[in-house]
């Protein structure tokens, strides 16, 4: 019955181990494509405002050169106007994407998931291998008739009793707060992520439904309109400026601003990608099951096995107990039986046995007389002139001087 209870217990520590590992796992997924789009945002906003704006600058230089026709010369430094502007409108619209997600950090619910798991797996296989071996010395004791090894199971018995009921109380409250999570975790994770989040965007990735708008999807349009914006102005100035001014120079600034755009359009394009809901929502689906699957499944082994591994170390230690109180009553018949063959001498008459009986259970009683050594007094011939006991009646005389002048018995 202990065999299985700590069988079904290591059964439930890795079905729960499974199930946490398969929620860190996609904890650590969720965060990777919030990462993602922290990067991908912070690189549009650098290769608008860093490499942009320095070749728009050197477009304004060229520009502010004089030429025979002002009115295609101040429709070019409109257009680099324009074309600023839409650079800052575009830079302000990707970045407020990374605004909305700013506070959203998952790293504390990974790094707390990770290091409960680390301390949690193998302390429950360490305990569960205690118990076993509780059971091993139970084995050994009664295998041995060892009275001091199942007085030391009964010992650690207790101490596994103690732990098992605490490891009840454990994995109680842990089904229970696992069991309110998987009755309704939308609602739980609604008000959790709430605090940090918009309404409108913890309902589209929790739901992800059909037709619903991305609550990204307008920003992340604005900043493509502006990039597209930015593009046309830069088209107009390569037809108008060839003419009047250097082509080399020109040249060289629209292709770097060219690759700029595509850089930026390859970006946005991923970004739209990364925001979409299908594969946030396949994650937090994966969540939930791991959470109420394994894991809970685990707890509830876990709560079975640590119940049921209490009560059968009450029965073993009641088993233990009985035992070498057993073992202790048949040693002490033995020696009793041995004391009386000892001092059962068939060379003694029935009244010296009884004599001697009386003696020893005196010692027994007195402690001073327990510790002195026992003497038996050789037997002691009949005399001469005797005859089946019985001395004669003249001889009485003579066996009294006899025994007047015979000296004592050395020892």
């Amino acid at each position: 019955m202990s065999s299985g209870a700590l069988g079904l217990g290591f059964y439930g520590n890795h079905e729960a181990h499974t199930g946490i590992e398969m929620f860190e796992t996609t904890m650590r997924t969720i965060k990777g494509v919030i990462v993602a789009v922290r990067n991908e945002t912070m690189f549009i906003k650098n290769t608008l405002e860093v490499n942009t704006e320095p070749e728009l600058d050197t477009l304004d230089q060229i520009f502010r050169r004089s030429i025979g026709n002002s009115s295609v010369q101040e429709s070019l430094k409109h257009a680099v106007d324009s074309m600023r502007t839409d650079v800052h409108n575009g830079t302000q619209n990707i970045v407020r994407i990374n605004r909305r997600l700013q506070q959203l950090n998952l790293d504390s619910v990974v790094n707390l998931t990770h290091q409960v798991e680390v301390i949690r797996w193998p302390s429950t296989m360490a305990v569960l291998s205690v118990f076993a071996l509780f059971c091993i010395i139970l084995i050994i004791g009664i295998c041995r008739n060892s009275r001091s090894t199942l007085i030391a199971f009964t010992v650690l018995g207790l101490l596994a009793v103690i732990l098992n009921w605490l490891l009840v109380s454990v994995y109680v409250s842990s089904c229970v707060a696992l069991g309110d999570l998987c009755v309704g975790p939308d609602a739980l994770i609604y008000n959790q992520a709430g605090n940090v989040l918009d309404k409108t965007i913890v309902n589209y990735y929790m739901d992800c439904p059909d037709g619903r708008e991305n609550p990204f999807t307008k920003a992340i349009g604005q900043g493509q309109q502006n990039v597209d914006n930015v593009e046309s102005k830069l088209q107009f100035i390569a037809r108008n400026a060839k003419s009047f001014y250097p082509e080399i120079l020109l040249n060289q600034v629209i292709n770097s601003l060219r690759s700029h755009l595509e850089v930026t359009e390859r970006v946005l394009a991923n970004l739209s990608a990364l925001l979409d809901c299908k594969d946030m929502h396949k994650q937090y689906e994966r969540a939930v099951v791991s959470i109420c699957t394994p894991t809970l499944n685990g707890a509830a082994f876990m709560l079975i096995a640590a119940a049921g591994a209490g009560l059968a170390f009450i029965l073993l230690i009641w088993i233990s107990a009985h035992t070498w109180m057993y073992i202790r009553k048949r040693v002490v018949c033995a020696e009793s039986d041995y004391v009386q063959v000892d001092e059962q001498d068939p060379f003694l008459p029935s009244s010296a046995v009884m004599a001697q009986s009386s003696a020893s259970s005196r010692r027994s009683r007195d402690p001073q007389i327990v510790g002195r050594p026992r003497h038996t007094p050789p037997h002691t011939p009949p005399f001469p002139g005797a005859y089946n006991g019985r001395i004669p009646r003249g001889s009485e005389d003579h066996m009294s001087m006899h025994g007047r002048f015979t000296p004592p018995p050395s020892g």
